[in-house]
């Protein structure tokens, strides 16, 4: 549904996906809020005796590839609906917004020095490189597949070649060198961390918007709950049974190659298994969550779905704040569990109830409101 300049919101927004990214942006919030506030376990205890932290921390690392799942069914929608008489505009439209997308994630590396540089390759980056993708594709569904095939094809080819760590800390994903004199930065810099060694590098995780793009396109067919139930089988048993195959049943072949069929946690460098495994997953959720909302509906769930439609400036907004701010006032990674547990609560709560009454001025100053006022839509 998209709104109206009253608050109302129209038929032509689809709340499931709304609803996912709200649900996407609270599990980015506590994980990042967990991490960043919490002192750590006390002395003699581990991570697992705090089996909610972990827990919440565990469902976390689904935020990202949501994010990017979701906005590559966005983008084929913008494009899908679009008269074929403004195709080409609506291309130019879409690739205006990921050059902006790529702005925010720069502007976001030079807000956050703790945790980038301007070497850094986020989520924003590879959201703004891949709608740019997208519109240059257009609507070509078979070169659309046959990149993401390339793209997993490839991550393990580019990942050896650069004998990219089993680990990457945040450090080399800022593109430098740990063991290296003084620090010294990697060959390639910026583009090799786009590329390969980044937190979100194009080899793999284009392959995830893109198949949220192949997803979007089907979305305005009745029967695409069916279709994307389907695929989100066919994806997730392939990426599972890599992964069991690695982890479980320990054969050679797999064994022989962790950079395909090995699950690394947390996901940096991610592997191909990994991208399969969760894109079925998410494809399995957007067709239940979809074959609900046409069926009977999506009831009680506005501040859920206002917190997803206004996702891109509650990620800069949290970032910013919680990675940076709370340094000077000495509560990075020095609150105990209950006084980051309460502020985490406070913030997802109060970020909910801000989102809801943001909506009836159309996220007004906010980064959507920005895309939509400097690359309005004018198909």
């Amino acid at each position: 549904m998209t709104q109206q300049a009253d608050g109302a919101v129209s038929r032509t927004r689809i709340d499931s996906f709304d609803l996912l990214r709200g649900v996407a942006v609270l599990l980015m919030m506590e994980q990042h809020l967990g991490v960043w506030l919490w002192q750590g376990p006390a002395p003699g205890r581990r991570i697992i005796d705090y089996p909610v932290l972990l827990g919440i921390n565990i469902l976390g690392g689904g935020a990202a590839p949501a994010f990017l799942m979701l906005a590559g069914v966005g983008a084929a929608l913008f494009l899908t609906r679009a008269a074929p008489s403004s195709s080409r505009a609506s291309r130019r439209i879409l690739a205006t917004r990921g050059l902006m997308i790529l702005g925010f994630g720069y502007g976001l590396s030079l807000l956050t020095p703790s945790w980038f540089t301007l070497r850094s390759w986020y989520v924003l980056h590879l959201i703004g490189a891949s709608q740019i993708a997208i519109a240059v594709i257009g609507r070509r569904r078979v070169f659309l597949a046959g990149a993401c095939l390339l793209v997993l094809a490839a991550t393990p080819w580019v990942q050896g070649l650069l004998a990219t760590p089993a680990h990457l800390t945040n450090l080399r994903m800022t593109g430098v060198d740990p063991m290296g004199s003084a620090h010294a930065i990697l060959p390639g810099g910026h583009l090799r961390l786009a590329l390969a060694e980044g937190q979100f590098p194009a080899l793999p995780w284009f392959a995830i918007f893109g198949w949220g793009a192949l997803c979007g396109a089907i979305v305005p067919r009745p029967d695409a709950p069916r279709w994307l139930t389907t695929w989100g089988l066919v994806l997730t048993s392939l990426g599972g049974a890599m992964v069991v195959s690695y982890h479980v049943m320990r054969w050679p072949f797999a064994v022989s190659y962790p950079r395909i069929f090995k699950l690394n946690v947390p996901f940096f460098p991610c592997t191909p298994a990994f991208i399969l495994l969760m894109g079925g997953a998410l494809t399995l959720l957007m067709a239940a969550l979809l074959r609900r909302e046409r069926n009977a509906g999506l009831a009680h769930v506005a501040a859920l779905c206002s917190l997803g439609r206004c996702s891109l400036s509650v990620l800069i907004v949290h970032v910013v704040v919680f990675r940076e701010l709370v340094r000077p006032l000495g509560m990075w990674r020095a609150c105990d569990v209950t006084t980051a547990g309460a502020i985490l609560v406070f913030t997802l709560v109060g970020s909910m109830w801000i989102a809801h009454r943001w909506q009836r001025v159309q996220f007004r100053y906010g980064a959507e409101w920005m895309l939509r006022r400097l690359a309005p839509n004018r198909s």
